[in-house]
């Protein structure tokens, strides 16, 4: 099994939409306290530009939201990638992310629900290690 570097003082959090996100006050709040909890405690943030848009379940559209997922994985400015939310249609990406970038770039993916979908792959079929916990 492959371990990606811990978790740092001063890194970078990347956080992907690969599923669903803000859809209403509450979780837009949640989204804004978690922005200011990380930047306090000393961690950049790169947010996903779709980190406040919802349609229909989903942050953007399925090429958009693998497109999102490969660039954190292809960032070196990016240390630990932490998805936004769960959902119902990260499967609907998976035919866009680039699994040869993933392994050529290993970092820890953590989320859960939804998530799973990018986690079950790496873990098992690339042998990297992945945090089933907490979304953004």
């Amino acid at each position: 099994m492959k371990y990606p570097s811990f978790l740092k003082e001063n890194i970078t959090i990347g956080v992907p939409a690969p599923s669903d996100t803000a859809k209403d006050n509450k979780k837009i709040n949640k989204y804004k306290h978690s922005i200011k909890y990380f930047e306090d405690n000393g961690y950049k943030l790169k947010l996903s530009k779709n980190l406040f848009t919802s349609n229909m379940g989903r942050s953007a559209d399925a090429k958009t939201r693998g497109k999102e997922l490969n660039e954190m994985f292809k960032s070196k400015d990016i240390d630990f990638i932490l998805c936004a939310s769960g959902g119902e249609f990260l499967v609907e990406c998976l035919p866009y992310v680039d699994f040869d970038l993933i392994k050529d770039n290993p970092k820890f993916v953590a989320g859960f629900s939804d998530p799973t979908g990018i986690l079950f792959p790496i873990t098992t079929k690339y042998d990297i290690a992945t945090i089933y916990g907490s979304n953004f």
